[in-house]
């Protein structure tokens, strides 16, 4: 049977919220789907706690920052449509069907999904709804000029096409960013599809907000 999409997750020191990646995206409403995990050089039981998961893909490497971890995901990937997902999300059980749906135009490349909490403490809070205000603007257009690679699909020729992510940033810091104006620039279409949903564990203190 085919994949029906690769879904790769970069990770580093992340054992605290894998396992709960892990068992929302082993228990989604659509498969086969091949799960990859980038251990980007773990110091703490992150191998440990991936391992214990059948089905799932490791791959250990150096600390190489996300960029790299993510398209060395991309080029190891067999589906025709690749899902990228932070380590410290939670996946809704129809993420991936409705990551997948809107590429049923011919003519979308990219697909952005978005950020929910459960959390009740106020900076959280308040993260969320900053977060919320810019999905309310993403929703009146029609195509959008930016993706999050932490619920992010790409159709894998495109992304491959394009180099991928910018490997000289060392860290998460904008390199998303600056491959979305690559891929429009490039004349390729990028939609929001706020129904494809992970929660997300936010800052909880002003200081790590403000970091």
């Amino acid at each position: 049977m085919a994949i029906t999409a690769s879904i790769i997750i970069p990770t580093y020191n992340a054992e605290k919220t894998i396992d709960q990646c892990l068992e929302a995206l082993l228990n989604q409403s659509v498969k086969p789907l091949e799960i990859i995990v980038m251990n980007d050089g773990s110091t703490d039981n992150t191998q440990k706690i991936v391992e214990e998961f059948k089905g799932v893909k490791l791959v250990n490497q150096k600390n190489f920052g996300p960029a790299v971890e993510r398209n060395m995901g991309a080029r190891l990937a067999k589906g025709e449509i690749i899902i990228f997902i932070d380590s410290d999300c939670i996946a809704d059980k129809n993420f991936v069907k409705f990551m997948l749906e809107p590429f049923q135009n011919k003519e979308i490349c990219g697909v952005q999904g978005s950020y929910r909490i459960k959390q009740q403490e106020l900076i959280a809070r308040y993260t969320q709804i900053v977060i919320e205000m810019s999905y309310e603007k993403m929703k009146k257009q029609e195509f959008i000029d930016h993706i999050g690679s932490y619920a992010a699909a790409y159709k894998r020729k495109d992304f491959l096409e394009l180099n991928g992510f910018d490997e000289s940033f060392p860290k998460a810091s904008g390199e998303d960013t600056e491959f979305s104006y690559r891929m429009t620039e490039a004349g390729k279409k990028l939609v929001f599809n706020p129904k494809a949903f992970v929660y997300h564990f936010h800052p909880t203190t002003l200081m790590k907000h403000l970091k």
